[in-house]
């Protein structure tokens, strides 16, 4: 999938029961309506078509702002990346442990070893060592699954994506969410595929869908899974973004 331009606005705030909820807008050509995303940390994300669409997209978010606080309640909330604290990380769950000889954090059997001075936030380096871990297992699976459909991928990378798990570029790249670090490793081997697929079909086709079938028979289970559960993965670690959203055709 190509790189949208898309402009953005931090278009003000909302009150929500005496607490203020900011408001950025985000003007992107390519979308169709006016879409609603809430994060956990109270942030109000809408994307609009166009810049005379960014009234509209204020008077929205005044106007649901009983389906903003639902939204917030729902969400689980944020799990630090804290001496204690046990995560999932690549289809295992890793308990957070401090060892003050530890030079960078790594993974182990069932833990996630962390150094430093006691009391440092090791947030930014876990999510490094995240990043590469995602990154190596991703490209593994997507070099396997270009080869079953004869196909050819550039570039894998992991980044903190706002609002995918993941994409590929007309040339090739692939780009994936470390988020997808905590996800269980078969809902990320479908995300992989459905990358891979775009390699021969940038669209979403049947015969797009016919290839992910080939590779991730139990496809729509997975993406089942990251419709209705996908929020939880960003309660995890680092700063929390946009996790549900609301459309107006």
């Amino acid at each position: 999938m190509t790189k949208r331009a898309v402009h953005t606005v931090e278009a003000g705030s909302i009150d929500l029961g005496g607490r203020s909820l900011p408001v950025t807008v985000r003007v992107d050509r390519r979308a169709k309506r006016l879409i609603m995303r809430v994060d956990p940390s109270g942030r109000v994300r809408i994307t609009c078509p166009h810049k005379r669409d960014i009234g509209a997209a204020l008077a929205m978010a005044e106007n649901r702002r009983d389906w903003i606080g639902s939204r917030l309640d729902e969400m689980p909330p944020p799990l630090p990346f804290m001496p204690g604290v046990r995560i999932p990380v690549l289809g295992r769950d890793r308990l957070i442990i401090h060892c003050p000889k530890q030079v960078t954090p790594k993974l182990e059997d069932n833990t996630l070893v962390i150094g430093g001075p006691a009391g440092k936030d090791p947030t930014a380096s876990i999510i490094r060592l995240l990043k590469r871990e995602v990154q190596a297992v991703c490209r593994s699976r997507a070099e396997m699954k270009a080869t079953m459909i004869g196909v050819e991928i550039g570039r894998v990378r992991v980044r903190d994506m706002k609002s995918r798990w993941g994409s590929c570029s007309s040339k090739g790249d692939l780009t994936f969410n470390w988020r997808l670090a905590h996800a269980p490793t078969a809902v990320l081997n479908y995300v992989v595929a459905h990358e891979v697929a775009h390699r021969r079909h940038m669209d979403h086709s049947s015969a797009f869908w016919n290839l992910v079938d080939l590779m991730c028979p139990e496809y729509r289970d997975h993406e089942c899974w990251l419709r209705d559960e996908g929020r939880i993965l960003f309660r995890y670690g680092a700063e929390p973004v946009e996790t549900a959203s609301f459309e107006i055709a």
